[in-house]
């Protein structure tokens, strides 16, 4: 094989070297040989360290970001993340992985050198520059009939857990759920809401035993990783002292500016910002907290495991509605600021107006006759 992608170089593995990986042999039809672009070494790694991240094409924003988040969790945790470079749930679960500069496979039913979806083009050339690009397929091969599910069986046989985030009835992650579970390996799906197509499958999965995944430290645990110590985000000098403060647990915000001694309008300002960017929380009692459900992406924190805001603070707030943000109190102080500056100048200019009326000469005001 010659072709390439982002400068990835093809191969070829037959199911007799050394490099096949042994837990293919575990499929009662293990493919004959298997074509790579990549880095080949992946091929070498054990299936105790590899996780199957797969679900719907047709995801919802909610099923994005938790695939993003798995993926950049079993990233940071070492792990390898394979799925099947479809749109949707595979794709974001390949970008987490790849946000975290980690390691992950895409095993497609096409030819390797065949991106499918076409529109992952730039997915697949970054899969290959960074990772693993597998089929069993020849190169140049488009999609056919069967080419799907034959692809499923090489994904669950890779890994020793396989996730089904978000999934109907129909999609093909049932299909990948239930080869991983012929073959012994572990199976784990994402709950959603009950009246969603989009997660009957996946919800049925769970009712027929699946292990549920209702937040990344659950996936991570059941595989037997620990998530990565998170960095401090860059923030400014106010934002940074709050955030430190959190540490600890969760506190009122004249507990925050107590312990930094910040002002409490600036602790506000700083919490306010935090929340924007996804890294706090405020429940319906006014402490703030940390959000310890980590969710990547835009958009992606804040939000509980069913998708409402109904975010963990440092654990011990799940579940609990926010009546309150402190984005919104900042927001609504600042605008109430602007509504009295308003009202004192519609005041001020009547008042000049009344003023210059009356102290103007008699000779210039305005005859009654």
């Amino acid at each position: 094989m010659t072709r390439s992608a982002g400068g990835a170089k093809g191969f070829r593995v037959s199911r007799t070297a050394r490099c096949y990986p042994g837990s293919l042999n575990d499929l009662d039809s293990p493919p004959a040989q298997l074509y790579g672009m990549g880095d080949p070494d992946l091929l070498a790694r054990s299936t105790n360290g590899i996780v199957a991240i797969v679900g719907t094409r047709e995801a919802s924003s909610y099923g994005i970001r938790v695939a993003l988040a798995l993926g950049k969790a079993f990233s940071q945790a070492g792990a390898v993340v394979v799925s099947g470079m479809a749109r949707g749930i595979d794709t974001a679960a390949h970008q987490g992985a790849l946000a975290a500069s980690g390691e992950t496979i895409a095993v497609l039913g096409t030819g390797v050198d065949v991106p499918y979806p076409a529109a992952n083009s730039a997915l697949h050339r970054a899969v290959a520059a960074s990772g693993l690009v597998l089929s069993e397929s020849e190169p140049g091969r488009r999609a056919f009939k069967g080419c799907f599910p034959r692809r499923n069986r090489i994904i669950a046989a890779l890994a020793r857990l396989t996730i089904v985030v978000e999934a109907g009835h129909k999609s093909g992650a049932l299909n990948t759920a239930s080869q991983a579970l012929e073959l012994g390996r572990l199976v784990a799906a994402v709950p959603g809401p009950i009246d969603a197509p989009r997660a009957a499958g996946s919800n049925t999965l769970l009712r027929d035993g699946a292990h549920v995944i209702a937040s990344v430290d659950d996936a991570l645990a059941l595989f037997g990783v620990s998530k990565a110590p998170a960095a401090r985000p860059e923030l400014g000098a106010a934002e940074a002292e709050v955030w430190d403060a959190l540490q600890g647990g969760a506190m009122s915000v004249d507990a925050i500016s107590a312990v930094t001694g910040v002002a409490i309008r600036d602790v506000l300002g700083s919490v306010a910002k935090l929340e924007l960017l996804g890294l706090v929380a405020v429940a319906a009692s006014g402490d703030v907290g940390r959000i310890s459900f980590d969710q990547a992406g835009p958009g992606g924190y804040g939000k509980s495991a069913w998708g409402r805001p109904k975010p963990s603070v440092n654990g011990w707030l799940s579940g609990r509605n926010i009546k309150y943000t402190a984005a919104i109190m900042y927001i609504l102080e600042t605008s109430r600021i602007a509504l009295w500056h308003k009202r004192l100048r519609i005041y001020f200019n009547a008042f000049s107006t009344a003023e210059s009326a009356l102290f103007q000469p008699r000779e210039s005001r305005p005859s009654s006759r």
